[in-house]
């Protein structure tokens, strides 16, 4: 987990960022299928609440899958990418081996918004190297994905653009990550979040497994008012007991956020570690108070389950 200069809210490392979404470009994922279609991107204004987000579609993983069978577990190896959003990469079969990449990306369009979107593909790995491209249609963004796979950690590059259009097929926006860089340790945990839109989940522990030194989530909350936005934010320094359960309820009041209405965040994280993987429950809610101090809205992402493996 990347960490900013201090703790800026309880438990919190990092920022916070919020993301209202304005349309979702519908497509489908096949990662099952081995097809590598991606997952459009959501039209965004940062730190503005205001339109409805459309729900996401999942890629199912499963990261104790291979537990049936002991000659060939799989890998997972998880972490953050060089724009801090979550990512995992989940190494598979026999014979012919594959990675399951599930990334996280930001994009800055040339009107001033953004888009927020996580893809997956299934790809086939040779030579310990994958690599997948994909040029811009109907079904998704143009992507470029190349990654390698070593003993500690499998290390790559992404990139991905995008352009929207209105109903007459005009062009309105293109959004363009850059280049993106990942080096995902081979100690991470990653999976995805159920229930709700779904996205993906990265927790990082130490080395005794005594504590959780980082979790990265992201959520969609919807507000009593019809409005909905994307949360992202890494928080850290959970304990662990004996059984190897950990988690807490706590406040983040997000006060670097310059936003009118203002949300105060409650968090409730929860897990479980066991041998090869995690999973427990998440929920955040915020309170929205004008600049007055009056709460003139509520938001809820509704109870999540997740589970992440190693």
């Amino acid at each position: 987990m990347r960490r900013s200069q201090g703790l800026t809210g309880r438990r919190r490392i990092g920022w916070v960022l919020i993301i209202s979404g304005r349309a979702l470009v519908s497509s489908t994922i096949a990662a099952a299928r081995g097809d590598n279609s991606g997952l459009a991107p959501r039209r965004v204004r940062r730190l503005v609440i205001a339109a409805a987000l459309t729900t996401l579609l999942v890629v199912p993983i499963n990261p104790a899958a291979a537990r049936a069978k002991p000659s060939a577990p799989d890998r997972v190896y998880a972490g953050e990418t060089s724009q801090a959003e979550p990512a995992f990469v989940q190494i598979g079969g026999t014979g012919t081996r594959t990675a399951t990449v599930v990334v996280a990306w930001r994009a800055d369009c040339d009107d001033g918004t953004g888009a927020l979107l996580w893809d997956g593909a299934k790809l086939t790995i040779r030579k310990n190297h994958f690599a997948f491209q994909r040029s811009e249609d109907a079904s998704g963004p143009q992507i470029t994905l190349s990654g390698a796979v070593g003993k500690t950690a499998v290390k790559g590059t992404w990139h991905a653009k995008v352009t929207f259009r209105n109903d007459q097929g005009n062009p309105t926006a293109t959004c363009d990550t850059g280049l993106v860089r990942f080096s995902l340790p081979r100690a991470g945990y990653g999976g995805l979040t159920r229930g709700g839109d779904g996205y993906p989940l990265v927790l990082a522990f130490n080395k005794r497994k005594t504590k959780v030194d980082g979790v990265d989530v992201i959520a969609s909350l919807h507000c009593e008012s019809g409005d909905s936005f994307a949360f992202h934010a890494a928080y850290g320094d959970f304990g662990l007991s004996r059984a190897g359960a950990f988690g807490d309820e706590f406040d983040d009041s997000a006060d670097e956020i310059k936003a009118d209405p203002h949300p105060t965040f409650h968090i409730s994280f929860h897990g479980k570690l066991g041998r090869s993987s995690a999973q427990g429950t998440l929920r955040i809610t915020a309170v929205m108070k004008d600049a007055q101090g009056n709460q003139v809205d509520s938001c809820d992402s509704g109870p999540l389950t997740w589970s992440a493996g190693m």
